[in-house]
């Protein structure tokens, strides 16, 4: 059983807080290679085993496999490669381009654990993986997370109703005077409005809205469990928003989406001016 740590600033007491989510299972296999991924989320860690030979063409299915695992915006994605054997050294640059993902998600690390001599030997070999954080053991990845500093976040749980988008209003509007950013709280609140009503008008699921903090930098995100494609809406629609992604663009420094190990989030990252930026 994962023990999380409480993380400062997390909004708690109200329904529908996300609290963490277990048991949430995805495979990525291509008959080509020999190489297999399985990814566990139990309480806001995803742990991905990583079983057979890294080669270039696992390489790829293995890239896929962690990309969807950090866009549903885990506080820790510990791989396990303990079942995996090198095919071809250059593979393990992999893990230097996941973590790189990684850090563009505030508050999300990425860390190995119980790699065998050979893939030592390769990260060691490889400049860009030099860096990478390797344990010894899932429990001791756990800790050295725990002991280290949180990133300011506020998360809730929202059940795709016309009311949701006001919800999120007032989750960003309580993490930026908590934050002292009162500057960029309109701002924050219409482009998270645009996401949620988006969300909820095209993916119809349940909604995990995010707003973290990281310098001078705030990030907002809607993750939804629908396959559908985004789209973007037109303007009018109803009270709640309608003016679609067009908004998001115009008002945020960068936006994105991509899929996750059961849908999808979208993203969007807003500088954050003013003396509440540490």
């Amino acid at each position: 059983m994962l023990t999380p740590r409480r993380r400062p600033g997390v909004v708690g007491g109200r329904a529908g807080v996300v609290a963490g989510q277990a048991g949430v299972i995805a495979m990525a296999e291509d008959l080509r290679t020999r190489l297999r991924c399985s990814v566990s989320t139990e309480l806001g860690v995803a742990v991905v085993q990583v079983a057979g030979t890294l080669d270039l063409r696992g390489a790829a299915v293995l890239r896929s496999a962690l990309a969807r695992c950090l866009n549903s915006q885990p506080e820790l994605v510990i791989v396990d490669v303990a079942e995996m054997e090198i095919g071809t050294a250059a593979s393990v640059r992999v893990f230097a381009a996941a973590a790189r993902r990684a850090a563009s998600w505030p508050g999300c690390g990425l860390v190995l654990c119980r790699p065998a001599p050979d893939v030592v030997a390769a990260l060691e070999s490889t400049v860009a993986c030099r860096h990478l954080a390797v344990h010894s053991s899932v429990e001791q990845a756990l800790a050295a997370h725990t002991a280290s500093p949180a990133v300011p976040q506020y998360r809730i749980r929202l059940a795709p109703l016309p009311v949701a988008p006001g919800q999120a209003r007032r989750l960003v509007e309580e993490a930026c005077r908590e934050w002292g950013l009162a500057g960029v709280s309109d701002i924050a609140q219409l482009v998270l409005t645009e996401l949620v009503t988006n969300a909820v008008r095209h993916a119809g699921t349940e909604i995990d809205v995010r707003v973290s903090r990281l310098r001078a930098r705030m990030q907002v995100s809607v993750r939804d469990r629908s396959a559908l494609k985004l789209r973007r809406g037109g303007s009018g629609e109803d009270g709640e928003g309608g003016r679609g992604l067009l908004v998001v663009e115009a008002l945020s420094t960068a936006w994105g989406c991509g899929p996750t190990v059961d849908g999808k989030v979208v993203w969007a990252l807003l500088a954050c001016p003013g003396p509440g930026v540490a």
